[in-house]
């Protein structure tokens, strides 16, 4: 099993690197549909009957999909920011800290949880981009509930979950280099 996983990461490796003539000709050999966005932009990967299970879309036996993650600092983060940037450092690097760091521990729940309302910095400033592959089934579940027409994107049915874990990573990450500014 472990040969067949690694197996299974080096040909998913050779298809990243793979030109777009070169990848048709591996779909043609291992039946697996590169990812992509299908026409309501949303992240898709087909695997081929004769290919059976990709075991890049599996993890713990659950269907997962990767999807777009859009956040911001709020306002109130600025100030805060400006003054660490004062002190060396970089306001985009602690957002990618915080970011990261959120990311890591987020966790999609079968909840919809409505975008926060708050007054957010221009994402240019302090807006942080990021992608996580979450279960395939509770994002279904979550879009069948509460956007039936499906208008919305797959983040913007999960950034409600999202940001405010981003902010209180954000707070956390302010917190400890303002200990260490001193």
């Amino acid at each position: 099993d472990a040969e067949a996983g690694q197996e299974a990461e080096a040909l998913e490796a050779t298809k990243t690197r793979q030109d777009a003539g070169a990848g048709q000709e591996a779909e043609a050999q291992t039946g697996v549909v590169k990812k992509g966005r299908d026409k309501n932009k949303r992240s898709t990967e087909v695997a081929g009957k004769e290919a059976g299970e990709n075991p890049a879309s599996k993890l713990d036996g659950a269907e997962k999909r990767e999807i777009a993650l859009d956040v911001a600092a709020k306002s109130e983060h600025g100030d805060a920011l400006e003054a660490l940037e004062q002190h060396g450092f970089a306001m985009r690097d602690v957002i990618v800290k915080a970011g990261r760091r959120a990311t890591g521990r987020f966790e999609l729940k079968p909840d919809f949880v409505p975008k926060p309302e708050a007054k957010r910095l221009p994402v240019r400033v302090g807006g942080y981009h990021t992608t996580k592959r979450v279960p395939a089934t509770i994002l279904d579940d979550l879009r069948q509930h509460h956007d039936p027409l499906r208008l919305k994107s797959d983040g913007a049915m999960v950034r409600g979950q999202f940001e405010p874990l981003f902010w209180a990573c954000l707070d956390e990450v302010i917190e400890e280099l303002q200990g260490k500014k001193g």
